[in-house]
């Protein structure tokens, strides 16, 4: 019988094409950048706040070529300028910065990032499917992996790796429950009323416009294996068609992810919720 590694691969199988990417640098990631970090913007800011907060305990990497300083650190002018590669970059920048960005994290030596921006490969605009386009490929030929774009981010509770711009959510007790949403809205209300019913998280991603496959990109490493006895996926249609992604006919046989038991719907919820705060990626 095959065992799953950390890398998502398994053990004693014959080799395949690197379709299905590990998340573990990203949902387990020992250090970060922080692109486009900024004391006014409120995304980046408050991403960094709950990281020292909350008490991520790897190294933050600030980057912005516009600044020198940000919260009292240094701030690099790019991800290749940085003394030592970091594990995992938040891409918190507008959609036309984004590829000079990922072309960067490549050379530095990234292991994955996460795209918030949308009008990346979203809607009819031209210019959008002109860079959904180009990322698509950049993601087909690079080591680099990808999640999103159009993202909210993520949290990974017992890694303290905070990186959704909500600090409310990060009080949240770890749990066994992982949870893949499509709307990075979404996420906000549906969390905090599942705590109140009893619900503890290990790992919850947005997966945005999904340049990976979201359930079998995060299930598919030994990461959430390990932590994510339960798998929900509220918010996601399903099935979940991506152009991103290969046919299902080239997909390697030997590398299907582990199949998790999606817990019961919770009781529908009867009292209002505070509407969203909008937020635009900076």
């Amino acid at each position: 019988m095959h065992s799953l590694e950390l890398d998502g691969s398994v053990a004693g199988a014959p080799k395949a094409p690197d379709l299905f990417r590990s998340a573990v640098s990203t949902l387990q990631a020992r250090s970060l950048a922080i692109v486009g970090a900024s004391e006014r913007a409120r995304w980046p800011s408050e991403i960094y706040k709950n990281l020292r907060e909350f008490g991520y305990p790897g190294r933050v990497a600030l980057i912005n070529p516009r600044q020198s300083e940000v919260f009292g650190e240094r701030c690099f002018p790019s991800l290749r300028r940085l003394t030592e590669p970091v594990d995992h970059a938040l891409v918190i920048v507008p959609a036309a910065s984004v590829p000079g960005v990922l072309v960067d994290a490549e050379e530095a030596g990234v292991k994955s990032a996460t795209v918030y921006a949308s009008m990346i490969g979203d809607g009819e605009d031209p210019e959008s499917i002109k860079r959904g386009a180009w990322l698509k490929e950049f993601v087909a030929a690079s080591r680099l992996r990808v999640a999103g774009p159009n993202c909210m981010g993520a949290y990974s509770y017992r890694e303290r790796v905070l990186g959704y711009p909500n600090t409310e959510l990060c009080t949240l007790a770890p749990g066994p429950v992982a949870c893949i949403f499509q709307s990075g809205g979404l996420i906000q209300f549906w969390m905090k009323a599942a705590a109140e019913r009893g619900l503890r998280f290990s790992y919850c991603i947005t997966s945005g416009t999904t340049i990976l496959k979201p359930a079998k990109w995060c299930c598919s490493s030994k990461a959430s294996a390990d932590r994510c006895p339960s798998c929900m996926r509220p918010g996601v249609r399903s099935p979940w068609v991506s152009p991103y992604l290969p046919s299902r006919a080239a997909r390697p046989r030997n590398r299907r992810p582990p199949r998790l038991p999606i817990p019961a719907p919770l009781p529908a919820i009867t009292r209002p919720i505070s509407p969203c705060a909008s937020a635009t990626a900076s």
